[in-house]
């Protein structure tokens, strides 16, 4: 082969890669399978912030410092025609850790460990979903919160027809549950919009990826209701971020800086107890990986003519 040939072949080859970066592609990804498992991660870190509370009349200031990790396990259990229809969902490990100093006093509270290990089984029903708790016992107050946990699609983030990268969509209400995973918070409300742009298709580490850059404008409210005493927490969050998602797996990393306020009301028979506000800096990151059971399609830079494809969400 002479120079001139294998120049032509190279320019072949890359023209192809370069087509196939370029075509529209389906961010949903193929609808899950029974058996297919996902593993999430997630960890929000915020930045020393001011704290105003004020309990029984008395006004108190000072600062307050979080960190959350959050590792759980989704498994679909039940698929009908594309449809999910019974998933199960374990809590692998969960840590909130707070550092505050009040009056003068430090103190640092790590809390959460009491749900590790507990599972949520959720079916589709007529009115919604039904949730089932097992696994590691907890207390009723603590099972009365989980079993209002629903199962929110990971995918519906994304559009449900193939995009051309420069091409924008807008994501609002509930399905921006599955942007901070606040499905896996019970008792809450998702609320607010979030624009999404495919900037460009890579290959990353060997597979094509999407590589997406986001606005956040997002509330989520927990009604923390439990016997004789009600707890409301409000958290509004603003940010930018960007979501790489793999074509060959279809798992996500998903990075956020931005900053967010926390307002939290507690009340004992319609009486006000406590009342406490911040505003943090925060940083947050979502990681999700394959963790056994089926598998997507491939996804690769050159699809094989002859594999069949998978049913579309």
């Amino acid at each position: 082969m002479n120079t001139l040939s294998r120049f032509c072949t190279l320019g072949s080859v890359l023209s192809l890669c370069a087509s196939a970066l370029a075509q529209p592609v389906d961010l949903r990804g193929p609808a899950p399978q029974e058996g297919e498992t996902l593993r999430t991660t997630s960890v929000v870190k915020t930045d020393r912030g001011d704290l105003n509370m004020s309990m029984q009349g008395q006004q108190m200031q000072g600062q307050i410092q979080t960190e959350t990790e959050n590792v759980s396990l989704l498994e679909y259990l039940d698929v009908t025609n594309s449809r999910v229809d019974q998933v199960r969902m374990t809590t692998e490990r969960n840590r909130n850790t707070t550092k505050m100093t009040l009056l003068g006093q430090e103190q640092e509270q790590v809390q959460g460990q009491e749900i590790e290990g507990v599972t949520l089984t959720m079916s589709r029903t007529d009115e919604g979903w039904d949730t089932e708790l097992g696994g590691t016992p907890v207390p009723p107050q603590i099972s009365d919160i989980l079993g209002q946990a629903g199962y929110v699609d990971p995918a519906s983030l994304y559009p449900a027809q193939p995009v051309s990268v420069g091409d924008s969509w807008e994501v609002s209400g509930p399905e921006l549950a599955s942007l901070m995973a606040a499905a896996g918070i019970p008792g809450s409300s998702v609320d607010g919009e979030s624009n999404f742009t495919l900037k460009e298709i890579a290959v990353i580490e060997g597979a094509r990826t999407a590589v997406i850059d986001y606005e956040l404008n997002m509330t989520v409210k927990v009604d923390m209701g439990m016997p004789g005493v009600d707890i409301v927490i409000v958290t509004d969050m603003v940010g930018r971020g960007k979501i790489l998602r793999r074509l060959d797996n279809y798992t996500d990393t998903n990075e956020l800086e931005g900053s967010m306020v926390i307002q939290t009301e507690m009340s004992q028979g319609g009486q006000p107890m406590m009342s406490m506000d911040t505003s943090l800096p925060v940083r947050y990151s979502i990681q999700t990986e394959r963790a056994g059971g089926a598998q997507p399609g491939v996804g690769a830079i050159e699809e094989a003519e002859d594999e069949p494809a998978l049913p579309r969400r």
